[in-house]
């Protein structure tokens, strides 16, 4: 009778624990990971495993043994737990898993890939999985593992390629040597990675296609990896023909370059000599630029600047001959003398404005050019025929000064000193100006009395302008 008694009570307390205590345990599991098991904690996925299978595990468990009283040889009682021990087996791996990854990668950078973690934890569950069924259904341990190797074998023979991906797939991933936004070189031209997985990855080439390529293809074939936000290398070739100097053509190719606005770190900007022979000499440029999605358009804009500043150093870009008329147009120092006098600032055409447009150089310019760079000495007057440009502080190159255009001269006092410019000067559209050299503005000066005055008026006038702007910029 007290035996009776006592068997209903125990019924009882575990109808009670079911009944109040998994919902109870449910609702704190809830509470708990919504506080500490943030997305990114080591503590989520343990914390899921927990509410999702151990929780219900344990109280199919119990229903099983203790309230239905089923026999323990029973079909239904060894399918329970089988299920029961290979859930939880599952759970307390996959937990120790995610919290030794997750502890690798907040002392130090994960040993190996977490691929590898995965295969891990689910050959060791796939191993205690048979010991239960053996253990729970009298199956010879030796024939288990037979049977699993054979299946093993043919489902390997039907997925060789599957597999054969992934291998790669682990093989070229399993060095860490790229992530995603990094960029790769692909058939000679940079693309950005944008998704990665064991059978193959996602690039974005320059002109926003997609490619997979299989990872296979990958691992026998060596990459030009370039970290996200590395600053990339710009190579461009250029002829030129063996009457251009070397020393001028690399000082004329560095000015290009350094006009590029997509350039970082002009110290790294070098030029070279590659090659030479009949046609001519072959320089090689190179520069950088911020990332990968610059090269082109970078590219573009040095050969743009390029042409203008052949024109001016009288260099034929590609070896053949400069044909200065053609490009400048008429320009003898007679129509030098009519443009000097035409823009008023010298007064009429006399023998001395002759004489200094014959020592004038006519220079043309590009949109974007530095047509004077502050901390270079000023080779000369400049007197603007065309376009417009502006005169701005080095800071940045933003602070303005003053705007130039179509008639005026520009000069300051640094210029008769020879000493080196404090702004700089910008073109802002083709501009095509005179550079008359400070002798020559000189002589025509000590002759001419009152076009000295004007003309001192006027380099008075630049420096005071150049002055103020220094100073304001000092003071803020």
């Amino acid at each position: 009778m007290f035996e009776g008694v006592e068997h209903h009570v125990t019924e009882f307390r575990w109808t009670l624990l079911i009944v109040f205590g998994f919902p109870l345990l449910t609702v704190v599991l809830i509470e708990l990971s919504r506080r500490f098991a943030l997305p990114g904690s080591p503590l989520r996925r343990p914390m899921r495993l927990l509410q999702a299978i151990v929780l219900p595990a344990g109280v199919l468990w119990i229903i099983v043994h203790q309230l239905l009283h089923l026999p323990p040889d029973g079909l239904m009682v060894k399918v329970v737990d089988t299920a029961v021990g290979i859930l939880l087996l599952h759970a307390v791996f996959t937990s120790l898993q995610s919290l030794i990854v997750a502890f690798s990668e907040q002392v130090n950078r994960l040993p190996a890939p977490r691929l590898f973690y995965e295969l891990a934890s689910s050959a060791i569950v796939a191993v205690g999985a048979a010991i239960i069924v053996s253990t729970i259904w009298d199956v010879d341990l030796g024939s288990l593992l037979g049977a699993l190797g054979i299946g093993s074998v043919v489902l390997g023979l039907a997925l060789q390629n599957v597999i054969g991906g992934l291998v790669a797939g682990v093989i070229v991933f399993s060095g860490r040597h790229f992530g995603l936004g990094d960029w790769l070189t692909i058939d000679d031209a940079p693309a950005k990675v944008v998704q990665i997985d064991w059978r193959a990855i996602t690039v974005e080439t320059l002109s926003g296609q997609r490619v997979v390529i299989p990872s296979a293809n990958m691992s026998g074939q060596s990459m030009r990896i370039i970290r996200a936000r590395q600053p990339v290398g710009v190579q461009a070739k250029v002829l030129l023909p063996l009457t251009a100097a070397p020393d001028a053509a690399k000082q004329a190719l560095r000015q290009a370059a350094l006009d590029v606005p997509q350039l970082v770190d002009p110290a790294r900007l070098s030029c070279r000599i590659s090659e030479a022979g009949a046609d001519g000499m072959l320089y090689n440029v190179s520069f950088l630029v911020a990332d990968a999605t610059q090269v082109s358009a970078a590219r573009d804009v040095f050969f743009h600047r390029l042409w203008y500043v052949g024109q001016r150093h009288g260099l034929a870009i590609g070896g053949g001959d400069h044909d200065h008329e053609q490009l400048y147009g008429a320009d003898t120092p007679q129509l030098r003398a009519e443009a000097l006098a035409a823009s008023g600032a010298f007064g009429p055409a006399s023998e001395g404005l002759l004489e200094l447009a014959s020592a004038a150089r006519l220079q043309v310019y590009a949109a974007g050019e530095s047509i004077l760079r502050a901390g270079a000495v000023a080779p000369g007057f400049l007197m603007f025929l065309s376009g417009e440009a502006r005169v701005v502080l080095p800071a940045g190159g933003s602070a303005l000064v003053e705007h130039l255009s179509a008639g005026d001269l520009y000069a300051t006092r640094d210029m008769f000193r020879g000493a080196a410019a404090q702004a700089r000067v910008v073109a802002e559209s083709d501009v095509r100006l005179l550079l008359m050299p400070v002798a020559a503005m000189e002589r025509l000066l000590e002759g001419a009395p009152a076009l000295a005055r004007a003309v001192d008026l006027v380099v008075e006038a630049h420096s005071a302008a150049l002055s103020e702007s220094l100073a304001a910029g000092r003071g803020a």
